[in-house]
């Protein structure tokens, strides 16, 4: 066992003597989140008293927060370190989902710190001082939140430019729609086509074309039906 920057190094056997790794895992299981999870695994045992009192009487402080007041921190915060990493990339952008899950973590680290400076300091001195140094990003993660939905979908509101062009999108799919809608039901499309619907594949408006039309449809062919009796589907 050798003592390195103030912690304790401890050898293999030491530490199977001492228990430590499954006491590491127990307080782990513990964790509510992933990152904490994490910290606890790789925690070293200290050789600083000071440090340690410290420690000890945080440790203390949470306790009686805890049997009183109930867990500081909310479950299910998502994992911020892989967007933390890609946007350490220089060029990289965060996915929507992503961008979302780091907004729920700067909305928890706001709503924890708030909690922690409101304690009274005569008996949380220590948690009091820790919520002084969490920052306040409130405002940016409800940007996103309002917006952005946990699985990555932008609602319309989130700029004017982007409601403009979905609006858009939405007039030119329905006048599509009714374009095709006027091919399937003009007489002479029966010979052509062989049923009366309308359906989306790859994103993309489709009719079904008998295998048996006497003459070829302009357009993409996406898919031919088991039964042969549609030869393909095709986009107008």
């Amino acid at each position: 066992m050798t003592v390195r920057d103030g912690d304790l190094d401890l050898d293999r056997r030491t530490r199977e003597v001492l228990d430590f790794d499954e006491l590491l895992g127990w307080v782990a299981d513990l964790a509510r989140t992933e990152p904490g999870r994490r910290d606890v695994l790789g925690t070293r045992p200290g050789s600083d008293p000071d440090a340690l009192a410290w420690e000890l009487g945080t440790l203390a402080e949470v306790l009686e927060h805890h049997a009183v007041e109930g867990a500081l921190v909310p479950a299910g915060i998502p994992d911020p370190l892989d967007a933390a990493a890609t946007l350490a990339v220089p060029g990289r952008v965060l996915g929507a989902a992503a961008l979302h899950a780091l907004a729920s973590v700067a909305q928890a680290v706001w709503e924890v710190g708030s909690a922690l400076r409101r304690l009274p300091r005569e008996r949380a001195e220590r948690l009091q001082r820790m919520g002084q140094a969490f920052p306040d990003l409130r405002r940016q993660a409800e940007a996103v939140l309002r917006h952005v939905s946990p699985e990555g979908g932008v609602a319309d509101e989130a700029s004017e430019e982007l409601g403009r062009i979905r609006r858009a999108r939405t007039r030119t799919a329905e006048r599509l729609r009714r374009k095709l809608e006027g091919y399937l039901h003009r007489p002479d499309a029966t010979s052509v086509i062989r049923d009366d619907f309308i359906t989306q594949r790859n994103g993309r408006f489709v009719i079904p074309v008998r295998s048996d039309a006497p003459h070829p449809v302009e357009g993409i062919v996406h898919a031919s039906s088991s039964s042969g009796a549609s030869r393909s589907r095709r986009s107008s």
